[in-house]
């Protein structure tokens, strides 16, 4: 787990104009002497604002804003602002009292951590003039006696300093600012939270017309709602007629439709009664007498045009309104349109948890993780505990998960099934990923002022999907399956990786290929390494050569653990003997030797094969006896091969031809020392190479099931 017992401090690199900067000691005395506290707000107290607002800084709501940053040798440093403390107070929240008495609080929007027993500035920016804020001088008079003040204790209370004219900072010696901090006192010493995924539509789509813009809301098309609504541009109330806004919620949307070039979403902000509500966003158009719809709605977060793929985040989808297959979906700038073909559900096969952990020294953050899972393979999706995995907070590793198919759904399919995590209570979540997050600190009793923390507000989990299946067979037109990574190009196999060429030296010309790799190959996975061979004497270009499949040599049926990656394996791997046969021709073959002409005992040779044709003659008993030929000519009695029949263990009576699948790939020619052997696109035959190249393939029954190769070597030898 990933953590520091000293605190640091965020900056944003940036100069604020101020008024005033007053500098504090943040005393680890006072607070159980912990190495850092939670700031939650910072009360200035005002003896007077201005009765108008002049607005000299251009705000859209001028006020006063307060700020913090680190102080280093006695002087504040601007540019170490922390970008978190920026908080602002308009003009009429601003309270001002005779007497001091009454602050006004400028609550920071999350806890600001800052570690103890350093200096820090309190910036305050007055976006108007007139702002007058109270503060003690020494010798004057305390308020509502004749006591002179004694000053402030420098080091404990800090310096003001105010604004000048230059980058040089001199502090008032005998003046500072009234001001208050309030720190987090935390109540228990242990705490659990749970985080769940965002709302997300996972969407392939087809008919798309128009570009959608990334963040803007989209909306699924369906039936108009009952009633009409008048819709203003520039004015975000809507009005309706014969209509039941009651039973909306704020947060819900409502997607005003007046023609197919004028409709928006907007997103509720107060309903008022049946027939008045507000929108948070004004429409762009104006129509008093429109339709309405209450649409799924979400906002565009991924798109990819060339596969058809959008995601939506922030989606409005429930029990009754939801994003479906073949519904149309339109943007609301853009424009744009297109039919929703499936909602998918995203394989989880890996994860990198990377929140933003602090803990102090006496403090422990701990998590697990589960998603949700189909225990039989189906479409029943639901979620158990008995699947969490601990959370490795190193932010440079990524965790495998192992033991189950984990999923996460599109939410308008998560709220379709009943098996996912929900609320214990009222069942309303149906999430499909869940992280539990304990909290801790050894302490005990109430002062407690430091605690270890996430930040959900940086949260991210990066989730990866092994791009991996068992897919890399197709069928040829007589239905035969072949493999289709033996093409030049192309394939079905979705992971796979393609070394450079490698040429060899002038008249070198191994005449066999050896592969010897270490894998992780758990059972239900396998590697298909191929090599694509060849010689510079012919005419084909390298690129256009078919790759030849290798053959596992030794360790062909052993697998790796299923939980122990580190299970490497070492396989030595070779090409074949023969390419793979596709169909036997029935009936039986008389040979010659010396003589290509083959006579078939049957009257229809010619329906089986064809000119071009990769034939093996063999033995039916004694399959190792075989001869390797291309087809020249080929009638209903008789087949004619490239090379007289030269092994003497096939001349004769009663021999079988298989078809083969595969004419242009590389083999070991037993008919000529085991020297390799391929024939190019006009059945040329070559012998030894010169130049290869390796491709590596990765198969899977289970995407988050994926084996590994750690080393591979690839050697032209000697046959």
């Amino acid at each position: 787990m990933a953590s520091s017992t000293q605190p640091h401090l965020e900056v944003c690199y940036t100069v604020p104009q101020y008024n005033y900067i007053q500098t504090f000691y943040a005393d680890p005395e006072i607070v159980n002497k912990a190495s850092a506290v939670s700031l939650t707000s910072l009360d200035l107290f005002f003896k007077s604002k201005p009765s108008t607002v002049n607005n000299i800084s251009g705000s859209t709501a001028p006020g006063v804003l307060v700020s913090i940053c680190a102080v280093e040798n006695d002087t504040p440093i601007l540019s170490k602002t922390i970008s978190a403390s920026l908080v602002k107070v308009e003009h009429k929240g601003v309270y001002v009292f005779d007497d001091a008495s009454v602050p006004t609080s400028f609550v920071f929007n999350k806890p600001l951590r800052l570690p103890t027993g350093q200096t820090y500035g309190i910036i305050v920016t007055f976006e108007d003039s007139g702002y007058e804020l109270w503060t003690n001088k020494q010798g004057d008079a305390i308020l509502g006696t004749n006591t002179p003040s004694p000053g402030s204790n420098l080091i404990r209370d800090g310096k003001l300093y105010m604004s000048n004219n230059s980058d040089i900072f001199r502090s008032l010696s005998d003046v500072d600012l009234k001001f208050a901090l309030r720190v987090a006192r935390y109540t228990a010493n242990s705490v659990t939270r749970d985080l769940l995924n965002k709302d997300y539509e996972f969407l392939t789509i087809n008919s798309q017309t128009g570009i959608f813009i990334p963040g803007e809301l989209v909306h699924g098309t369906v039936a108009n709602s009952a009633g009409t609504i008048s819709v203003n541009a520039g004015n975000n109330e809507i009005v309706g007629t014969g209509t039941t806004f009651t039973s909306l919620g704020v947060g819900q949307y409502i997607t005003a439709v007046s023609n197919t070039t004028h409709f928006q979403a907007l997103r509720i902000d107060n309903v008022s009664n049946t027939t008045h509500l507000t929108v948070d966003t004004v429409p762009m158009f104006s129509n008093t007498t429109c339709n309405y719809q209450i649409a799924p709605t979400g906002r565009v977060y991924h798109k990819n045009e060339l596969n058809d793929v959008m995601y939506l985040v922030d989606s409005s989808a429930n029990s009754t309104v939801l994003f479906a297959p073949n519904q149309i979906i339109q943007g609301s700038l853009s424009k744009a349109r297109a039919t929703i073909t499936s909602l998918d559900i995203i394989n989880v096969d890996r994860i990198n948890y990377k929140p933003t952990v602090r803990t102090p020294a006496d403090g422990r953050v701990s998590s697990s993780f589960a998603f949700a899972y189909t225990p039989d393979g189906g479409t029943n999706y639901v979620y158990s505990q008995s699947n969490a995995e601990t959370v490795n907070f190193n932010l440079d590793t990524i965790q495998d998960i192992k033991d189950y198919d984990a999923k996460l759904l599109s939410r308008s399919l998560e709220l379709t099934h009943n098996g996912l995590y929900s609320n214990s209570t009222t069942g309303v979540y149906r999430k499909s990923a869940r992280f539990i997050n304990t909290l801790s600190v050894t302490q005990t009793g109430t002062n407690i002022y430091n605690s270890p923390s996430i930040d959900v507000g940086e949260l991210a989990v990066l989730v990866y999907n092994n791009r991996i299946s068992n897919a890399y067979l197709t069928v040829d037109a007589n239905s035969i399956p072949i493999d289709s990574e033996t093409r030049p190009v192309g394939g079905l196999a979705l992971a796979r990786h393609i070394s450079s060429k490698v040429t060899f030296g002038v008249n070198k010309f191994p005449e066999d290929c050896k592969v010897y790799m270490t894998a992780y190959r758990p059972l239900g996975t396998d590697i298909k390494v191929y090599v694509r061979l060849h010689n510079s004497t012919d005419s084909d270009a390298a690129d256009d050569k078919a790759w030849s499949p290798l053959e596992y040599v030794t360790s062909s049926a052993q697998y790796s653990s299923s939980v122990n990656e580190s299970d490497f394996i070492e396989y030595e791997l070779g090409l074949p003997s023969y390419p793979e046969s596709a169909v036997t021709i029935p009936g039986r073959f008389t040979s010659q030797s010396a003589n290509a002409v083959l006579v078939y005992t049957g009257t229809d040779a010619n329906s089986y094969v064809a000119v071009g044709d990769g034939i093996k003659l063999y033995n039916e008993l004694i399959p190792t006896n075989y001869q390797v030929g291309i087809i020249t000519a080929a009638n209903t009695t008789t087949i004619s091969i490239n090379d007289p029949v030269s092994n003497s263990n096939v001349i004769g009576a009663g021999f079988k031809i298989d078809r083969l699948k595969h004419t242009d790939i590389a083999f070991n020619n037993a008919q000529n020392s085991n020297i390799v052997r391929y024939y190019n696109s006009s059945r040329v035959e070559f012998d030894k190479y010169d130049s290869m190249q390796v491709k590596i393939v990765l198969l899977s029954d289970l995407t988050y099931k994926s084996p590994k190769v750690d080393q591979i070597q690839v050697l032209g030898v000697s046959a």
